[in-house]
């Protein structure tokens, strides 16, 4: 047996759901969610303009281990370079 009255059948599923497991009483909860009914994280979530997604954004692409790779790639270039290098300086002192 449904705890609701017949005449909040308008109330969206989620609000009934509320409504029915806080045993609260339907009229406070139809309408639209404004005030204390809105979620914080809602309310929050709408004061981000554009600016602030694109710098989260920024900051999401920093990548850790993306840097980690570039620093070991060119440590072993580097180091690989250096070593021909030598190599080319021996053979051509080598060869006068």
């Amino acid at each position: 047996m449904s705890k609701l009255p017949l005449n909040h059948s308008c109330m969206c599923a989620t609000e009934r759901a509320k409504c029915l497991m806080s045993n609260c009483n339907p009229s406070a909860t139809t309408g639209s969610a404004t005030g204390t009914q809105e979620n914080a994280a809602a309310r929050l979530f709408r004061r981000f303009g554009w600016p602030a997604v694109a710098i989260a954004g920024l900051a999401d692409g920093l990548n850790p281990c993306a840097f980690a790779t570039i620093v070991f790639l060119t440590s072993i270039l580097s180091a690989v370079f250096f070593a021909l290098a030598a190599f080319l300086l021996a053979y051509a002192l080598a060869q006068s």
